[in-house]
Formats: C-alpha cells, sequence, structure tokens
C-alpha cells in the first residue's frame, strides 16, 4: 500500500468515528492523550465535560505561582551556573585550580572576624537571639566568616563579569500591573519604577521606609516608588481601615503626610485615631469622614490587593521592580537586596 493510500485510509477512518462518537459511550471513543499532553475534556459530570481550559481558569493563581516559582529557579540557577563557569574560566587563564582561586579571593578580600564584630552582631540581633552571648558566641563567628567569604566570592564574580563577556537570554519574569492613581514619589520618566506593597499594621514595613528614602535620595530621578495597599487583614485587623484612611487623605493631595503619620504611631490605628490625624494634617475633615465613614476607598483597597496577588505577593514588604517580584530574605540588608536588583535593571536598560 502506498504512503498516500495509507494516509488516506487513516483520515477516512477518523472521520467514520467523529461521525459515530456521538452515538457511542465516550470510554469507547475517548483515546488517551499522547505522553505529556494533558486531554482537552478533563472530566464529565452527569454526562456533562469539564474542560481543560476551565480547569486551567479554576485553577489559575495557583498555576501561575507554579510558573513563577520554576522561573525564579531557572533565574536562580542560571545565576550559580553563569557564576561557575565565570570561575572554570578565570582559574584556567590563571593556571590554578577554583578552589585555590576562591582561596586567594577569600584571603586578600576579607578580614577575620573579631571579638568586636561578634559583640555589635549580638547586640543589633540581640531580640532576636535571646540567648546569652557566651551560648551562641561561636555560632555567630562562624556566621560572620561565612558572610564574609560570600561578600569575597561575590566582589570577584563582580570584578570577573567586568573581565569575561557574559550574554544571557533568560529573561526575568514580569508582572505587568495596574498601578491606577496609586500615589507615587519620584520622577514620571524615571528608568525604574519600584512598586512596594505594604500594610501600615506590618512592623517590618515600618522599618523599611527609612531605606526607601534613602534609595530615592541616593537614585535621584532614575527610581520613581510606588506604593500599593495590601493589608493582612488576618493578622492586622485594622490595617484596612488604616489603608483606606491613607487613600482618603491622598484624595485631598495629602498621602505622603499620612503615609508617614500612620507609621510613626502604628499602635494609634483606631478610627479615632485616623480622625485625629487627619485633623492633624489640617484635613477637610467633613470630606474625609465621609470618604472614611462610607467605605468610598474599600474598593480600591481591594482592587490594589488583587493586583498585587496576580503579581504573586503574598505578604508585606513586597517590591516590583519594573515588575521583577522581590520579597526580601533575612541574612541580606534590604538596602542591599533592593539596590541590587535596582542596579541589575538600570545595567539591562543601558545595555
Amino acid at each position: 500500500m502506498s504512503t498516500e493510500s495509507l494516509i488516506f485510509n487513516r483520515r477516512l477512518m477518523f472521520l467514520i468515528l467523529v461521525l459515530v462518537a456521538g452515538a457511542l459511550p465516550s470510554y469507547l471513543w475517548a483515546l488517551p492523550p499522547a505522553a505529556g499532553e494533558l486531554p482537552p475534556v478533563v472530566a464529565q459530570v452527569d454526562g456533562q465535560a469539564v474542560s481543560l481550559q476551565e480547569l486551567e481558569a479554576f485553577t489559575g493563581d495557583a498555576l501561575r505561582e507554579l510558573d513563577r516559582q520554576r522561573h525564579q529557579i531557572l533565574e536562580a540557577g542560571l545565576q550559580r551556573l553563569v557564576e561557575q563557569r565565570l570561575l572554570s574560566v578565570a582559574a584556567g587563564r590563571r593556571g590554578v585550580e577554583v578552589d585555590a582561586l576562591l582561596l586567594e579571593a577569600t584571603q586578600s578580600r576579607s578580614t577575620a572576624v573579631t571579638d568586636a564584630d561578634i559583640d555589635a552582631w549580638y547586640e543589633a540581633n540581640q531580640q532576636r537571639v535571646r540567648q546569652p552571648k557566651e551560648a551562641v558566641e561561636d555560632q555567630i563567628r562562624s556566621f560572620l566568616e561565612q558572610q564574609r567569604q560570600q561578600e569575597a566570592r561575590g566582589a570577584l564574580v563582580k570584578e570577573l563579569r567586568s573581565e569575561i563577556p557574559v550574554v544571557t537570554f533568560l529573561e526575568p519574569q514580569r508582572a505587568a500591573i495596574d498601578l491606577g492613581t496609586a500615589p507615587s514619589k519620584g520622577s514620571a520618566t524615571a528608568a525604574v519604577t519600584l512598586v512596594e506593597f505594604s500594610d501600615f499594621q506590618c512592623p517590618y514595613c515600618q522599618r523599611i521606609n527609612p531605606v526607601l528614602d534613602e534609595v530615592l535620595t541616593s537614585y535621584g530621578d532614575q527610581v520613581r516608588l510606588v506604593f500599593m495597599q495590601f493589608p493582612l487583614t488576618s493578622i492586622h485587623p485594622q490595617a484596612f481601615k488604616a489603608a483606606e484612611a491613607a487613600l482618603c487623605a491622598d484624595a485631598q493631595g495629602d498621602f505622603w503626610p499620612m503615609h508617614d503619620g500612620l507609621f510613626a504611631q502604628p499602635k494609634k490605628l483606631t478610627p479615632g485615631d485616623l480622625e485625629q490625624r487627619a485633623k492633624d494634617l489640617g484635613l477637610d475633615m467633613t470630606a474625609f469622614s465621609t470618604c472614611l465613614d462610607g467605605g468610598e476607598s474599600a474598593a480600591e483597597v481591594r482592587r490594589q490587593m488583587a493586583a498585587g496577588r496576580a503579581a504573586g505577593v503574598s505578604g508585606t514588604p513586597t517590591f516590583l521592580v519594573n515588575g521583577r517580584l522581590l520579597e526580601l530574605q533575612g541574612g541580606r540588608p534590604p538596602s542591599e537586596q533592593i539596590t541590587a536588583m535596582i542596579d541589575d535593571e538600570l545595567a539591562r536598560l543601558a545595555e
């Protein structure tokens, strides 16, 4: 039988199956998908199909989070892989092993941990440690030594990147987000937009404020800060109303003074406290009270929260740097984490 005849017969058989499929039980004609593929119909309930498209829409948030996690793993893995290649190339050029190259970098670029260093770290972190210094001194020393080794390695890799050509084609994952009329600081034409999702009852959000002021001062017109509401109502019951109050103040052009006042006294967020703060700012109290009591800003708070969740925000403070999700991690100063991503964005724009 010729190839043309074989193809014709297969097409004819397929057409016959399609025509009679409606008269046959689904288990006789619903062929399993090829390996790795998902069936277009994933279930039937009382003869009604549940489509793959419907299932994906139903589980959309979880699937988007899975995609984000996968991309983050790939980005982090690529960074480590590129670093390994850089170190390997540099070691080869110098005729040494990678371990020897790293040892030399550590010895030449980092200093020994002193007792004064341990004392300073313990004093700064005593509330978190909650143990006598003598009980944790060795752990602190080990931690600081490892930290300095990592810093030395990072400095070496940064130096090698300026010497050895590196081109990456894996673009960072970016979330498209509707900022709406969310309040902002900085130039509207800034190269980098730093979006902060925050909660007025969140202690860490309060502590991050001076860092953000420093960032804006340092980068000038290159960075714009946008503030988005993300009250964690399950643990901060007063945060939602505080967010409303901030937007009610924004309606009168006084968002940032209200923002600063709310963070300055995070334990004074009752409706009476919010009204008093508005009076202190000299706001039109009739308009403010109408806005706050009538829930005029509640819909906008919910919209901003939904935008955050769609972008992968789950806690506060969380940042988007030109759409790139940045969740601050312990062990590194927040300013260092924020500026590292800003610098990466500026470098990408300069290419």
